[in-house]
């Protein structure tokens, strides 16, 4: 079933340090509380559980 949910842009630059929880929330908010994209330059997919 597809689902339609209203969108907003947004960019976080993040990295360096700890994560940010508010941040990632935020980029949750701003996509409808769908998909959005995370661009790594290095490392693994440990961000995958730590944002689902």
């Amino acid at each position: 079933m597809d689902i339609t949910s209203t969108t907003q842009p947004g960019v976080v630059l993040m990295g360096g340090g700890t994560d940010v929880d508010a941040a990632f929330q935020w980029v949750c908010e701003l996509s409808g509380n769908g998909d959005f994209l995370v661009i790594r330059a290095t490392g693994t997919d440990a961000y995958n559980s730590y944002i689902q």
